[in-house]
């Protein structure tokens, strides 16, 4: 039976199992819930996933929720097709994974959405601009410990070879993205976020500004590593993002 597998490419989380899925061949049906149409509130999905979240997976009788227990498991059920680099068997490799995968819910996911959301989401929200400040320096505290006590002078956040970690990562740091083709609604936060993440190769704004690789260059650098490692799975997996992010942007205007 083939597992479901329920999302939205604007779900950072479900991004990063999807780019697992098709990076590893393992086939599921696609189902999307639109979270604009707020859809994760209905009555059938709440009786798939009562917390109204994306993404799930559903094997026959057995549902499962939160991107790193889906991800986890899908390395368990289908081990001929992951390669150990994912999820290392070695015992202090996987635990290096581990570690990083402990701090990414309450730090990476939750601070870099959390800027990202001041600025567009669903549905209105009153951020004041004391708010937004202190957002993008918790934001930058993240970025800074990303670069200084993960990735250090590795390749990738746990090692020399990719794994789940870093897909987790790159789905929450890749959403600057978001904003790339429109200057005309980038706000000062967005201003910042740019000065110290992108480089003119990760983010291509209209607008002009100083040079942005001394900031965390070496993040830079592992967030270009691991696009290229993702190719042309990483672009199939962002199209749709990046159509609901062209939608979504051209309401706000």
């Amino acid at each position: 039976m083939t597992l479901q597998f329920y999302y939205h490419p604007l779900s950072m989380p479900s991004r990063s199992v999807r780019l697992f899925l098709k990076k590893t061949g393992i086939q599921v049906e696609e189902i999307i819930i639109d979270l604009a149409k707020r859809e994760q509130h209905s009555p059938e999905f709440l009786k798939i996933n009562p917390r109204h979240c994306v993404p799930v997976i559903v094997d026959g009788d057995f549902i499962l929720t939160e991107g790193i227990a889906i991800l986890c498991y899908l390395i368990e059920k289908f081990p001929d097709k992951v390669a150990d680099h994912w999820y290392p068997k070695d015992l202090r490799k996987r635990a290096r994974v581990n570690e990083y995968l402990s701090y990414h819910d309450g730090s990476t996911r939750q601070l870099f959405s959390r800027v990202f959301q001041d600025e567009y989401w669903f549905w209105d929200k009153k951020v004041t601009d004391e708010e937004r400040k202190n957002h993008i320096k918790d934001m930058l505290y993240v970025a800074t410990q990303l670069q200084d006590t993960f990735l250090k002078d590795k390749q990738y956040l746990c090692g020399d070879e990719i794994s789940i970690a870093d897909l987790m990562a790159i789905s929450e740091v890749s959403t600057v993205k978001a904003f790339e083709a429109d200057g005309r609604i980038l706000s000062q936060w967005v201003k910042l976020l740019l000065n110290v993440m992108a480089t003119s190769q990760v983010i291509q704004p209209t607008i002009g500004r100083p040079d942005t690789t001394k900031e965390h260059p070496k993040l830079a650098e592992w967030l270009e590593r691991v696009k290229t490692f993702l190719k042309p799975e990483f672009d199939e997996v962002y199209e749709p993002f990046y159509e609901v992010r062209k939608e979504a942007m051209s309401k706000k205007k």
